[in-house]
């Protein structure tokens, strides 16, 4: 898994020979962008070969979990990172035990500020 996570933040890492210090490859918030589409589904498969290294795995789920954070800054882009998430917490007592309050707001925000988008909506119900 920490090749895929490596692959998801490469593009969005800050250049090291740059002539801009501190600038990145790609602002995340142009991934949309036509000319980013490539970008955009590379991402976008990562996080469903995450969910399907997850799936049925609770140690996985667990090792991934320290990534929450990460992924969490990556859910307004259109990744399906939400369907990852919510495959993480999937049948993980623990997991959901050490829940703490940022992941859970941070859910119920974008429920409120993406018009109450299915995959919000279903991560939420998923914990319950």
């Amino acid at each position: 898994h920490r090749i895929v996570i490596d692959m998801l933040q490469c593009p969005f890492r800050t250049a090291p020979d740059s002539d801009k210090e501190g600038s990145p490859y790609l602002n995340i918030k142009d991934v949309h962008m036509p000319e980013y589409k490539r970008v955009h589904s590379m991402c976008t498969l990562c996080y469903q070969l995450l969910k399907i290294m997850v799936k049925g795995s609770p140690p996985n789920a667990m090792q991934l979990s320290k990534y929450i954070p990460f992924m969490q800054s990556q859910l307004p882009y259109g990744f399906r990172v939400a369907d990852t998430l919510m495959e993480i917490f999937k049948d993980n007592r623990g997991l959901l035990e050490e829940m703490n309050e940022e992941v859970l707001t941070c859910f119920v925000s974008l429920s409120h500020l993406k018009g109450k988008q299915s995959q919000y909506l279903n991560f939420l119900c998923e914990l319950c």
